[in-house]
C-alpha cells in the first residue's frame, strides 16, 4: 500500500478511536458517578471503581493521542484493560447474571478492542515508515 495511501488510513482509523474514547469517557463517567452511592457490595463497588477508570484514561488517552505522545498506546492498554475487567464484572454485580456471561461479554469486548487497538498501531507504525520488529 502507499505511504499516502497508509497515513489517510492511519488518520481515519485514529479518528475513529478518538469518537469511541469520547463515548466511552462520556457515558462512563456519567453513570459511574451516578453509581457511586448505589455500590453496596464489594464487586460493585470493583465494577465502579473500573468503569471510573476507564472514563479517566479514556480522557487521559484523547488528550495524549491529540498531542500524537509516545505514551498513547500505554494509556489505551490500561483503558482497554478496565474496560474489559468492567465488561466482565457490571454483568454478574449489577444484572445478577452468571460469570458465564461475564466472560463472554469480556472475551467479545476484549476481541473488539484488541483489532481496533491492532489495527491502529499497525497502520500507525507502518504511516510512520517504520516496520517495526
Amino acid at each position: 500500500m502507499k505511504p499516502a495511501a497508509l497515513k489517510i488510513l492511519a488518520t481515519l482509523l485514529t479518528a475513529l478511536l478518538m469518537v469511541v474514547l469520547f463515548a466511552s469517557a462520556y457515558f462512563s463517567l456519567t453513570a459511574a458517578v451516578g453509581l457511586i452511592r448505589a455500590a453496596n457490595t464489594l464487586g460493585r463497588q470493583v465494577a465502579t471503581f473500573s468503569e471510573l477508570l476507564y472514563g479517566i484514561t479514556a480522557v487521559l488517552a484523547l488528550v495524549l493521542l491529540a498531542r500524537r505522545h509516545p505514551w498513547s498506546l500505554r494509556v489505551l492498554i490500561v483503558w482497554a484493560a478496565a474496560v474489559i475487567l468492567t465488561s466482565a464484572l457490571a454483568p454478574v454485580v449489577w444484572g445478577r447474571t452468571t460469570w458465564a456471561v461475564g466472560a463472554g461479554s469480556a472475551a467479545a469486548v476484549a476481541i473488539g478492542l484488541g483489532v481496533l487497538l491492532g489495527a491502529w498501531q499497525f497502520l500507525r507504525v507502518r504511516a510512520a515508515g517504520n516496520t517495526g520488529p
